[in-house]
């Protein structure tokens, strides 16, 4: 006679799916220390099988990407040591620096565009008279010579203030506990 089955270990963990087998197919393909559960097999495959409830168990939310559950101890493991979280760390504050020194900065009031292609302008060009600047929200501010020289400086400034805080994280960050490294990750 042909059946479903799901075979767990000794733990409720899934080792197989069978559908619609026969015992002898069944008894074949399952290991001594497995038990042959007749029952249909849950939707979410990652569930266990709790043998006092006689029921299937759905997984809580995985915490992050590095934790694997247990299903011995029924909870999630960090799999992640020290060094893991300091890397993590590490790009996160290389990312954000990123962010800020790319994001624009005020100037006049105004905010105005700092990404890549903005420095380069900026640092490149030379103003004699005046020259209509657009600002990231489209308007315009008409600068001087003088106040074409003052915008540099205030992108340089910018990138020099992104620069020195992300330098001093970068260099603080090793001495944070795995517990403040998490933290700071999870920070948005």
């Amino acid at each position: 006679m042909m059946k479903s089955a799901v075979a767990v270990n000794n733990d409720g963990m899934i080792v197989k799916v069978f559908s619609w087998a026969s015992e002898e197919l069944i008894a074949d393909n399952v290991t001594p220390d497995d038990t042959v559960l007749y029952v249909d097999a849950p939707t979410d495959r990652s569930s266990y099988w709790d043998f006092s409830s006689e029921a299937w168990i759905n997984l809580t939310a995985k915490p992050s990407f590095h934790h694997n559950f247990d299903y011995g101890t029924k909870t999630w493991n960090d799999t992640w040591v020290y060094a893991d979280y300091l890397a993590h760390a590490l790009r996160k504050a290389k990312s954000d620096a990123d962010s800020v020194r790319l994001g624009g900065f005020l100037f006049s009031g105004k905010l105005v565009q700092s990404d890549n292609k903005s420095q380069m302008s900026i640092g490149s060009m030379l103003v004699t008279d005046s020259i209509d600047w657009i600002t990231a929200d489209n308007s315009i501010i008409t600068l001087s010579a003088e106040g074409f020289t003052e915008l540099k400086r205030a992108l340089s400034d910018h990138i020099q203030t992104t620069r020195s805080t992300y330098n001093e994280l970068k260099r603080a960050l090793p001495s944070y506990t795995i517990t403040q490294l998490k933290e700071y990750i999870n920070e948005n």
